[in-house]
């Protein structure tokens, strides 16, 4: 979608991400229609698409977080003006986004899992720039791919980090879901359900419901 959606650069044409969605939700379909009933696939696509069309009306909500200093013009706005003024500025429109795609996520995740996470809002100002530190340091492994023989060390170590990073990842969730109210818990699944616990050092439990 990523590749579709900057495509429209390349094309001198205005890009457009519900098109940019919508062209690829049709062409997985194609390949495979059985994808539309994957859970990961409906979060996906319901999500980028609550983004798509809920960004305009939750990005009003924080207009006056990201507001810029009053009786001030832009020009003049230097220094630690201009720092917490550009840091304001990412804490509203990281909220925006992380509200559109709570709303977007929020019917999905009752449906298919009895829960809703409130919590996920304020999660995502945490875990967007771990995220992306994880997506740098695999595409650097990607870059070093084709060189393994010189540059194996190297992508090791990349790789070790973008571990480590994964688990804080991880671990902050954690954190994050055992908030009081942080979650709502609905209604239960009431048919055969198989539960698998992942325990740690290698082993593990399964208990038949």
């Amino acid at each position: 979608m990523a590749a579709v959606f900057l495509g429209a650069f390349c094309w001198r044409r205005r890009p457009d991400l519900p098109n940019a969605l919508g062209a690829v939700l049709l062409v997985l379909l194609l390949w495979d229609v059985r994808q539309i009933h994957q859970v990961g696939v409906q979060l996906s696509y319901g999500v980028v698409t609550a983004i798509a069309f809920g960004l305009p009306w939750t990005t009003r909500w924080f207009l006056a977080v990201g507001a810029p200093p009053m009786l001030m013009p832009v020009a003049e706005i230097k220094g630690l003006r201009l720092v917490w003024w550009r840091s304001r500025q990412w804490l509203a429109t990281t909220l925006a986004v992380s509200c559109a795609a709570g709303m977007g996520a929020a019917p999905l995740t009752l449906w298919h899992f009895g829960l809703v996470t409130p919590i996920s809002v304020v999660a995502a100002l945490l875990l967007l720039p771990l995220v992306f530190a994880i997506m740098v340091l695999a595409l650097v492994s990607i870059l070093l791919s084709p060189m393994e023989m010189v540059t194996g060390p190297l992508m090791t170590a990349s790789n070790r980090a973008n571990g480590l990073i994964a688990e804080s990842c991880a671990s902050l969730a954690g954190v994050m879901a055992e908030v009081p109210g942080g979650h709502w818990q609905g209604g239960r699944e009431h048919g055969p359900l198989l539960l698998v616990y992942d325990l740690k050092h290698g082993d593990g439990a399964a208990c038949w419901l």
